[in-house]
């Protein structure tokens, strides 16, 4: 049976994971969260042991007084096992608030980013530091916590696995971290301001910056361009679509057959 993970709200007080049965569309399962479902994706876990797939859900952990408050935080569900939680961390684990949450290639860690949270006073808020946490998925202890910008957001990994580029939106970087010694190595300037996703092209000679205006005005109409080996922005491109979020990598590697990506 395939299924698909929805998260929706109900109601203020009560929140839902929905889980749907894809091939009928009808609904398959609810389990109900502590707080707002925010992001859903699908985990292939590897311990060097245990292959698992798992759904991973995210809760919006902000701490918003009246209306957000930290809830179930990050959590695998195991589809195998009619959904059951398989593990996950919440903001007490981490002393902040997760945000989003990127499983590594390898299928053993998270990279998590860590906003300060949603200080009002932008005079604080420019110049508190968020922060990444690596979060081992089979203990679920942090590996390794790595300083950036006021707000870490996206993280994407060559198709290797040996680099992982964190993308702040706050202030308009690339980070760029060496999986191997767990250290920075590199940053660059965005190519817009606040970025929000950021996609590798096939062969990892490009980075692409979608543009939202995130932690600004919201309203972002570019996407930039980073080379992700010399670590330097290089290009902007008018999109005129109003405050992207994220895309998507074509299923067909272009580049193979000799067309420009």
């Amino acid at each position: 049976e395939r299924v698909v993970n929805v998260s929706e709200e109900i109601r203020a007080s009560e929140v839902y994971d929905l889980i749907i049965n894809a091939q009928t569309l009808k609904v398959h399962q609810i389990l109900q969260t502590s707080s707002y479902p925010h992001h859903v994706r699908s985990v292939n876990y590897y311990d060097g042991t245990t292959r698992k797939d798992y759904v991973l859900i995210e809760n919006f952990n902000w701490q918003v007084p009246g209306s957000i408050q930290p809830g179930s935080g990050i959590y695998l569900l195991d589809p195998s096992d009619n959904n059951r939680i398989a593990g996950g961390f919440r903001s007490e684990d981490v002393q902040a608030n997760p945000y989003l949450a990127f499983p590594h290639p390898g299928g053993r860690y998270l990279y998590v980013g860590l906003p300060p949270g949603p200080i009002s006073d932008p005079d604080i808020r420019h110049k508190l530091e968020g922060s990444v946490v690596v979060m081992d998925m089979k203990t679920w202890k942090t590996v390794k916590y790595f300083t950036v910008g006021f707000d870490p957001i996206w993280t994407a990994f060559t198709a290797d696995g040996q680099y992982a580029y964190v993308g702040d939106g706050g202030s308009d970087e690339i980070f760029k971290i060496d999986n191997t010694t767990m250290k920075f190595i590199g940053a660059s300037r965005s190519s817009v301001h606040g970025g929000y996703g950021i996609h590798l092209n096939w062969d990892d000679t490009k980075l692409y910056v979608v543009e939202k205006g995130e932690a600004s005005h919201n309203r972002g109409k570019a996407l930039g361009l980073v080379d992700p080996v010399a670590m330097s922005p290089k290009d902007t491109f008018e999109t005129h679509c109003l405050r992207g979020d994220h895309g998507l990598l074509h299923p067909s590697d272009l580049a193979h057959q000799g067309i420009e990506q």
